[in-house]
């Protein structure tokens, strides 16, 4: 993950901390990804609900910093080297994929064929 990815990742950890990880989602949708912790903890300070102080704390804290580490085990272990990357059963598919071929997936239908474009 870039650093913008990655202060995503952590805001909207901290953001689920205190209950509010949509209301992080929703600012990070329309933010610019050159936004620092203190852009973002500013911005959710107009946010009921957020005490910024901790959602700052929280975002450099132990607990996101654990999670993260577990998620990089995790997809180092299962092969994971590119954002965005799903896994659909046994499949591990890396990059961005197109909706029609998602919904196709998600269906059901075989990701051998689907992703060949049968």
């Amino acid at each position: 993950l870039g650093e913008p990815s990655l202060l995503a990742v952590r805001a909207l950890m901290a953001g689920h901390m205190q209950g509010q990880y949509q209301a992080v989602q929703d600012f990070l949708e329309t933010a610019d990804p050159k936004q620092t912790i203190d852009d973002i903890a500013a911005a959710l300070g107009k946010v009921k609900g957020i005490n910024v102080d901790k959602f700052k704390k929280d975002v450099l804290g132990e607990t996101v910093n654990t999670r993260l580490e577990k998620l990089r085990d995790l997809a180092t272990t299962i092969g994971i080297s590119a954002t965005p990357s799903l896994v659909i059963k046994d499949h591990l598919i890396e990059g961005g994929v197109p909706y029609e071929v998602l919904e196709k997936l998600l269906n059901g239908q075989s990701a051998d064929k689907v992703l060949e474009g049968s």
